[in-house]
């Protein structure tokens, strides 16, 4: 981690910050955009919406927008990054700067929220998609020609081609493209689903290539169905997992990137279907670098050369969209989940971090991460030995000892993983493990009583 980054945000007394907060946020992120040339990325969590610089991912500017009952949305940039669009949740959409993140102009929408909103990227302006009509608003005056009514409008999923078409559609069999400016239906395409199961043909996210070439769909099945814009007809499909695909952009004519909820994220070959590679560092079992939730928001930017996904518990993670290595490697070095606790060295110059099935040592007062170590089970507790030789973790399943030089595995001790009802594994602060019983004999269901797995002798009540 960068010197810098480790003193950025660090509180008076602190010596050190374990970890980074640059792109990070509290909460799970709700929306992600990034600029036509891949150095600004915007961010929304709750009504908070930060923009960051994709080079050293600092912070740039930040605000809080709408009401607490909504989340913020961030939309596109537009006139060649210079701005942004937000949706506050309250009615307008503000364009920010973003430099600043302060507000150059806002329109009040006339009814429900905006459905899609988008930018060519050049122009001032930027188009609203609100049920049937597509209002064109105009940068910095905010003033909306008249709306452009449509039937075709409705359905859509999202604005291809800066904003020229929308894509729109809930079934592989019957998928539109419809030209914004007219609202003509420009082409129907229809992919094959006779052998289909129902979720593989319900379709929740499209995207197109940027010459118009390829239509691609993903699924409510994990499904992603590419078609042949001009011939109309499916030419490749490719399961990449999951319950359903959360994020689907091209990051050029011929290759698009996919991310299905709890599951990796994927670049993909728009001709045949093939996976190219799946971006370094995502665990399959557990959802994204040994945890559980996931990655769900996906961004990619016009020119192709930037990747931004999004971990449910609030990080973000940037990629050369071409390559499967993360751009900024440190902002790995932390946790994804909540700290559950920690444990100290006896000479104090390391300290242990627990968060679901990681721990995290730090060598302290550097701040610098020894060692990363994945349990299979979330850890019930890590400690270091008196004389600093040795590491161990406990799981529900087995306590194992590390090297705390080279964190080499030294040896594995299996255990029982868990009782039958009312009954669970504890472990004490020297990591010996004894079994908990939710016990009833008088009616008190309050009571929990400990006692020795080998004895069965009341320990604690």
């Amino acid at each position: 981690i960068p010197p810098d980054v480790q003193r950025e945000d660090t509180p008076p007394g602190a010596i050190v910050r374990l970890g980074s907060s640059r792109l990070r946020h509290a909460e799970p992120v709700h929306s992600l955009a990034l600029s036509p040339d891949g150095s600004r990325l915007a961010s929304s969590e709750g009504r908070l919406v930060r923009i960051w610089d994709t080079t050293s991912g600092r912070l740039v500017a930040e605000r809080e927008l709408g009401t607490s009952e909504c989340h913020a949305v961030v939309h596109c940039f537009g006139h060649g990054g210079r701005w942004l669009v937000v949706d506050s949740a309250e009615g307008r959409l503000h364009v920010l700067d973003v430099e600043d993140g302060s507000t150059i102009v806002r329109w009040d929408y006339p009814a429900e929220r905006p459905s899609l909103v988008a930018s060519d990227g050049e122009r001032e302006e930027f188009l609203a998609q609100i049920g049937s009509a597509i209002h064109r608003v105009s940068i910095p005056t905010g003033e909306s020609a008249p709306p452009l009514e449509s039937r075709e409008f409705r359905s859509a999923l999202t604005f291809a081609r800066s904003g020229r078409w929308l894509l729109a559609g809930n079934q592989i069999t019957g998928i539109r493209i419809v030209e914004t400016a007219t609202g003509a239906l420009l082409r129907e395409l229809r992919g094959t689903s006779a052998d289909k199961l129902a979720s593989q043909r319900n379709v929740v996210t499209l995207a197109a290539s940027p010459d118009g070439r390829w239509v691609a769909a993903g699924t409510e099945g994990g499904t992603v169905v590419i078609l042949d814009a001009e011939a109309g007809v499916e030419v490749a499909e490719v399961q990449i997992g999951g319950f359903y695909v959360e994020g689907l952009e091209f990051d050029s004519n011929d290759t698009l990137v996919a991310t299905s909820w709890n599951r990796l994220v994927h670049r993909i070959d728009a001709a045949t279907g093939r996976v190219l590679h799946r971006f370094d560092g995502f665990d399959v079992e557990r959802g994204g670098w040994g945890h559980g939730q996931g990655y769900h928001r996906l961004a990619v930017s016009a020119d192709g050369s930037t990747l931004a996904v999004s971990h449910k518990e609030g990080s973000i993670h940037l990629f050369d969209a071409r390559d499967p290595h993360e751009r900024l490697p440190w902002t790995r070095t932390r946790h994804e989940e909540p700290v559950d606790w920690l444990a100290t060295s006896a000479d104090g110059s390391r300290v242990a971090t627990v968060a679901g099935n990681i721990s995290i040592v730090w060598e302290i007062p550097s701040g610098r991460p020894l060692a990363r170590i994945r349990s299979s089970n979330d850890l019930l507790g890590v400690a270091f030995d008196p004389a600093g030789r040795t590491f161990r973790t406990v799981d529900g399943e087995a306590s194992r000892t590390y090297d705390a030089e080279t964190w080499r595995e030294l040896g594995v001790e299996r255990r029982e993983p868990r009782g039958p009802t009312g009954r669970y594994r504890c472990v004490s602060h020297d990591l010996r493990i004894f079994e908990c019983r939710v016990e009833d004999p008088d009616g008190d269901r309050n009571r929990i009583r400990v006692r020795s797995p080998g004895s069965n002798a009341l320990l604690l009540q």
